[in-house]
C-alpha cells in the first residue's frame, strides 16, 4: 500500500518521502513500475482517438486493396505489375505498393510505402525508416500485415504505450538521479542510490500533471515543463529533508 501512498503523497509528505529515501529498496523498483502505468495510461488515452481516427480514414481501406500484393524473392509483387494507390477517405493517397522505388516528389503524405524491395515508413518528423523485403520474408498477401482494429488499439497501443512510458520514464531518471544527488551536497547530502529514489519520487507531480493534460486535453506536457516540475520538487523535498534534519539535532 505505501507505494500508492507514495503516489498520493509525494510531495506533500516529506516525512514520508524521507523514510522511504533511507529505507525502500524493493518498493521503489514497484513505485517505478507503477509511476510508468501511469504515464502509459496518460500515453494510451492521449493516442486513442487519433489512432481510431487514422484506422478508420486509412488503414481499414488498405486490406481491400492491398489483397493481391505480396513479397516474392525479396521483391514486391503487384497484380499486373501495376502500381496500387491507397486513398484516404477524402481521396488524399497515403500509401503505395509498387515494383518500382516512388519517386520522392510523390511521397508527400504518405504513411507507408511497399516499393521494390522495401517497406518505407514515413515517419511524422519527416524522416524515413527502411525495412529490407527479404527481412520480411516471403508474404502471399501483404493485407494480412494491417491489424485488425481491435488489436491495434488493444494490444499494438498499449504495448507502445508502455514501452513509451518505460523508456520515458528510464531517461528522466537516468538525468534526475546525478542532478539530485548534486543538488543535496550543501544542505542534505545523499548516496546515490538515494538519489535515484528521491528523484524517482520527484517525478510524481509532473506524472500526474502530464497525465491529466494528455487525459483531458489529449495532448502530453512538453519536456521542459516536465523537467522543471520533477527539479523544483526534488529542490523542495531536499529542503525539507535539510530542514527535518536540523530540528531534530539538539542544541548544546
Amino acid at each position: 500500500m505505501d507505494v500508492f501512498k507514495m503516489l498520493v503523497c509525494a510531495p506533500l509528505s516529506p516525512a514520508f518521502c524521507k523514510a522511504a529515501v533511507g529505507l525502500w529498496r524493493f518498493k521503489a523498483a514497484a513505485y517505478f513500475l507503477l509511476l510508468s502505468a501511469v504515464s502509459g495510461l496518460g500515453i494510451f488515452l492521449a493516442a486513442y482517438a487519433p489512432m481510431e481516427q487514422l484506422y478508420s480514414e486509412t488503414l481499414s481501406l488498405s486490406a481491400e486493396k492491398l489483397r493481391g500484393v505480396k513479397i516474392e524473392g525479396g521483391k514486391v509483387v503487384t497484380p499486373d505489375g501495376k502500381d496500387v494507390v491507397l486513398q484516404a477517405a477524402g481521396g488524399e493517397p497515403f500509401a503505395v505498393a509498387s515494383q518500382n522505388y516512388i519517386d520522392a516528389n510523390k511521397t508527400r503524405g504518405l504513411l507507408f510505402a511497399f516499393e521494390k524491395d522495401r517497406l518505407t515508413l514515413y515517419m511524422p518528423d519527416g524522416s524515413e525508416t527502411f525495412i529490407s523485403a527479404k527481412d520480411l520474408g516471403e508474404i502471399p498477401d501483404v493485407s494480412v500485415m494491417i491489424p485488425p482494429k481491435k488489436l491495434l488499439l488493444f494490444a499494438l497501443l498499449p504495448a507502445i504505450a508502455a514501452a513509451a512510458a518505460l523508456f520515458m520514464n528510464s531517461f528522466c531518471l537516468a538525468i534526475m538521479t546525478p542532478a539530485c544527488f548534486i543538488f543535496s551536497r550543501p544542505s542534505y547530502p545523499l548516496s546515490l542510490a538515494k538519489s535515484a529514489k528521491l528523484a524517482l519520487f520527484s517525478l510524481t507531480p509532473a506524472t500526474l500533471i502530464d497525465f491529466v493534460s494528455a487525459a483531458v486535453f489529449g495532448q502530453a506536457s512538453i519536456g521542459i515543463a516536465y523537467a522543471l516540475v520533477s527539479g523544483i520538487t526534488a529542490l523542495f523535498l531536499i529542503k525539507k529533508f535539510a530542514a527535518s534534519e536540523n530540528s531534530e539535532t539538539p542544541r548544546m
